[in-house]
């Protein structure tokens, strides 16, 4: 048998060896590095982008929940004036419409024994039901504050669901009784944001109850009512004996938990198949560097090397990102570097998907309008997601503290820097609401945000929404029932709300004044109670059948006192939440009735004398309508309202010379202007009328206004002066006979008295008329007459009205002359001469 002898290693053996050596522990070393690296990053990564995500599902859990908490309590406040009555309390809970899309499980009212005494949907069996031992119940009335109980199946309906309860207080603020909502645990209003699960497939987002150690809801429908995970961001170990990574965000309103969960298994995949490909490259160029040595020693040491300081360079981030690197070399090195490359390849997709994965939790911001930021204590810096750079109107990416701080209205920074000195000094929750004008367009905009420390790394993590559209929508709201509520209450009509029944829904202080009730009084109120006049039958047609349709009527209401007034009632059907209500508007009219009572009295009379009176009348409205002619007026000038039913129609049949109608018209529209201008009255006009049979009357035409104005109703007179005017001509005309008589004239009272004389009786008696003016005739009697002459000519001038003959005169000289005298009596209506 031979004997192998083993020669000590050379020099280039140990060398080649050491080298090999010092390259395979290299590359294992650089390979362990970058998988070890790779682990943490997504490690942190994933944590990083759990914590975003439960930061958000909690802030949106939470913000739902004291919606329901808020509704509750004003609820329970409501329904307090009801809890003596069942019935009025399950109508109250059918009507809360709100409250019932909120709390889909039901709701139910419990009394201070535990015994539900109204609930609804009813026929659950929730009413008469025993809650005293419900945890909710116990702690309501303990406390006497609103309570969150344990998540549970229901005894009712068998499905998972929690109850809120709100505590009920009468009137005296007594505690009453419990009103409890029960939400379902697949309530997709409560827990919509837990049920879209924006995780990936194999991540799992709870939500749980640290107190009963239970899940409250789940992503997947099957965990809820399960035992929960623990609180810490770790890897941990669920129900199903399953290594998870989990993140939990607390629920301040709640004290819930939002628990992000990814399976151990599926998170760390990528890198156990990346080490089982580099455990597997370096083995086999351990071993094919170990057989090939002494060939590709001086050609494998220099690429290697190029590689080595290449990969350094890459690590160090001295050559940029990393990529991959070119084929060069022998085999071994080949393989290395190929080695390298797929490890790099990995690495790329897995930083394309982490990129991915962040460009949709930002689409996801910018949809809700939320967005995420760090402040980094050490060194002062903001560093914002892209949802928060939008809410903030900012254009990078990090900005220093101060700067930040700049965009929120000074008002609030007091606020702001004390509510982050008590997160980092003290862990008090951070949840805030503030006004910030952005630093780009200067828009100002309500934010609401919410953050935890994170102290051993010295940062805080932060959420923040962008609420100013919810805001703006709560303001309106608020501003339109203060609006309705001042309308209501200030309201100087009596307003009321009724329902179909006839019974009172709603009211306000200027209705209960008016019929004299408290508003305790007020709820029992029909209105049958009140309305006198209307008969039941009517009351029913008008309530049942209406409907959206408008209605007023003139009724009479009777107060508490027995009193009764007049009113006017404006009804208008309205339509809210499935049922017909009436909204009346009552306007106390009795002064109005009393009023038109006391103008129909003085229209009678006015009519009456209007009737009655000799002169013509015609009343004209606004319109210049004519809307009345007294019979003076027909009978005068013949004309009837059917002749001239309007002023235009009155002109041309009264004036119909065009010249002397505008003449008329002229004089007319200056006296009417002066009258209004001097505050007087009308000044007659004087105007030839032709009837309607053709004659033509003369007439004092003139107008008053009867509200004050010529332009509204005014009435016309017309005082007929025809005779006076024929009157007139004919005294005219006996003067100018009177005055150019060739004969001489004298005319005397019945007593003698001479009234007046002419010009041809001082030419042939010689007296001037002065003369004689209320002297007796007697002066011109002669000797030449006896007194029986006269006696007798008196006698036969009574007599037959008239006296001539022959008889001796005496002028003024004295001479005494013959004249033929003709003397005629002259009387008046009476027969007096």
């Amino acid at each position: 048998m031979k004997t192998i002898i083993f020669s000590p290693l050379s020099l280039k053996v140990r060398l080649i060896s050491i080298v090999i050596l010092t390259f395979v522990l290299s590359l294992w070393a650089l390979t362990f590095a970058i998988t070890n690296s790779l682990r943490q990053d997504i490690k942190e990564l994933l944590t990083a982008q759990q914590n975003s995500a439960a930061s958000y599902i909690a802030a949106d859990i939470d913000a739902k929940i004291i919606q329901r908490v808020d509704l509750l309590n004003q609820n329970a406040k409501l329904v307090s004036q009801y809890f003596n009555s069942p019935v009025q309390m399950r109508t109250f809970l059918k009507e809360r419409i709100g409250l019932q899309a909120l709390f889909q499980e039901g709701l139910v009212v419990i009394d201070r024994q535990g015994i539900g005494i109204a609930e609804f949907p009813s026929g659950l069996g929730r009413e008469t039901a025993s809650f005293n031992t419900r945890e909710y119940f116990q702690k309501v009335m303990a406390t006497d504050k609103t309570a969150i109980g344990k998540p549970r199946k229901s005894n009712f309906t068998g499905r998972p669901l929690v109850a809120i309860a709100a505590p009920i207080r009468n009137a005296s603020g007594a505690l009453v009784g419990v009103l409890a909502g029960f939400s379902s645990l697949s309530d997709k209003s409560l827990f919509g944001q837990v049920a879209q699960n924006r995780m990936e497939k194999a991540g799992t987002i709870i939500v749980g109850d640290p107190y009963y150690h239970l899940i409250v809801s789940s992503s997947k429908s099957a965990d809820i009512l399960q035992p929960m995970l623990n609180q810490d961001a770790s890897v941990d170990i669920n129900f199903h004996e399953t290594k998870i990574l989990s993140t939990a965000k607390i629920i301040p309103s709640t004290g819930w938990l939002v628990q992000i969960a990814l399976s151990a298994e599926e998170a760390f995949m990528p890198i156990r198949h990346m080490e089982t490909v580099i455990y597997v490259i370096a083995l086999t160029l351990t071993l094919l560097s170990s057989g090939v040595v002494w060939i590709l020693v001086k050609h494998a040491l220099n690429p290697l090397d190029k590689v080595t300081r290449t990969i350094r360079k890459m690590a160090n981030h001295e050559e940029g990102d990393m990529h991959v690197l070119p084929q060069t070399g022998d085999n071994e090195i080949r393989n290395l570097t190929d080695s390298f490359n797929l490890l790099v390849e990995q690495r790329i997709r897995s930083e394309a998907a982490l990129r991915h994965s962040e460009a949709r939790l930002a689409r996801a911001e910018l949809a809700s309008k939320s967005g995420n930021w760090e402040f980094h204590l050490r060194d002062q810096s903001i560093i914002a997601s892209s949802g928060a750079i939008k809410i903030f109107g900012l254009h990078k990416e990090k900005y220093e503290f101060t700067e930040i701080k700049k965009a929120a209205l000074s008002e609030y920074r007091v606020m702001l820097d004390s509510a982050m000195k008590a997160l980092i000094e003290e862990d008090a929750p951070y949840n805030v609401e503030f006004r910030i004008r952005t630093l780009d367009k200067g828009e100002l905009k309500d934010i609401h945000s919410i953050a935890y420390f994170d102290r051993e790394k010295q940062i805080v993590f932060g959420v923040v929404q962008d609420v100013t559209e919810r805001l703006n929508i709560q303001r309106t709201l608020e501003q339109e029932e203060l609006r309705r509520r001042i309308f209501l209450e200030q309201s100087q009509e009596g307003i009321a709300v009724l329902r179909q029944d006839g019974s009172l829904f709603e009211w306000n202080p200027a209705f209960a004044q008016m019929l004299g009730y408290s508003e305790q009084e007020m709820r029992y109120l029909n209105v049958k109670d009140w309305d006198s006049k209307l008969e039941h039958e009517k009351i029913d047609d008008i309530t049942h059948n209406l409907g959206l349709g408008h209605l007023t009527i003139e009724t009479q209401h009777q107060r508490q006192d027995g009193r009764y007034y007049d009113v006017e009632v404006y009804i208008s059907g309205v339509e809210w939440a499935n049922q017909y209500y009436l909204f009346c508007v009552h306007h106390d009219i009795t002064d109005r009735k009393q009023s038109e009572l006391a103008l129909r009295e003085s229209e009678a009379r006015f009519r009456a004398i209007i009737e009655a009176s000799p002169i013509p009348y015609a009343l004209n409205d606004e319109q210049f309508n004519i809307t009345y002619l007294n019979p003076a007026f027909v009978s005068t000038f013949g004309y009837s309202l059917q002749d001239i039913p309007t002023v235009a129609d009155w002109w041309p049949k009264a004036y119909p010379d065009p010249a002397y109608q505008q003449q008329i018209t002229a004089a007319w529209q200056a006296h009417m202007t002066k009258a209004e201008r001097e505050k007087q009255a009308f000044e007659p006009i004087e105007a030839d009328i032709r009837c309607k049979n053709g004659e033509v009357r003369t007439a004092l035409v003139a107008s008053e206004p009867l509200n004050g104005s010529f332009h509204d109703l005014h009435v016309v007179s017309f005082f007929d002066i025809t005779s006076i005017k024929k009157a007139e001509a004919s005294q005219r005309l006996a003067a100018t006979v009177f005055s150019h008589a060739h004969e001489s004239i004298l005319i005397t009272g019945a007593d003698g008295t001479i009234l007046d004389v002419n010009g041809m009786f001082s030419e042939i008696t010689g007296y001037r008329r002065e003369d004689v003016i209320g002297k007796n005739a007697r002066m011109f009697n002669s000797d030449k007459h006896s007194k029986t002459f006269y006696a007798r000519m008196w006698l036969e001038l009574k007599r037959n009205g008239y006296w001539a003959g022959e008889m001796w005169s005496c002028r003024k000289n004295g001479e005494i002359f013959p004249e033929m005298l003709t003397i005629s009596a002259v009387c008046d209506q009476l027969g007096n001469v």
